[in-house]
């Protein structure tokens, strides 16, 4: 339940993401066998995780560098939709000011957008 549902709820998707990558273990999940709704799950959770507004997100996840390359080239496995994408950006520009280490992502989610 925490990796499909858990950061949706009435507030904001931020406020849970950070306690649904951990608790759910998204992170090794993303090596294993995904189903098209675990991998949906985890981008929900990546998407709350993007918004460092009112409480602490992406740059609160140890390891998420390679957890979000292993995501993005899982992508590549699924359908892929609007929101996908928006998160794909939403990456993208995490990433490309992040110097050389995000240099490499940024591009990672580049070329993902660019097969649509």
């Amino acid at each position: 339940w925490l990796l499909t549902e858990g950061v949706h709820n009435d507030v904001l998707s931020a406020y849970s993401a950070l306690d649904c990558w951990e608790k759910s273990g998204a992170a090794k999940r993303l090596e294993g066998r995904l189903t098209q709704r675990e991998f949906e799950g985890i981008r929900d959770i990546i998407d709350g995780l993007l918004d460092e507004g009112p409480c602490e997100g992406i740059s609160g996840v140890e390891g998420i560098d390679n957890s979000v390359r292993t995501f993005l080239a899982r992508a590549k496995e699924f359908r892929l939709g609007p929101k996908d994408y928006g998160v794909i950006n939403g990456l993208k520009e995490y990433y490309a000011d992040k110097g050389r280490a995000g240099e490499f992502i940024a591009r990672l989610c580049e070329d993902l957008v660019k097969e649509m």
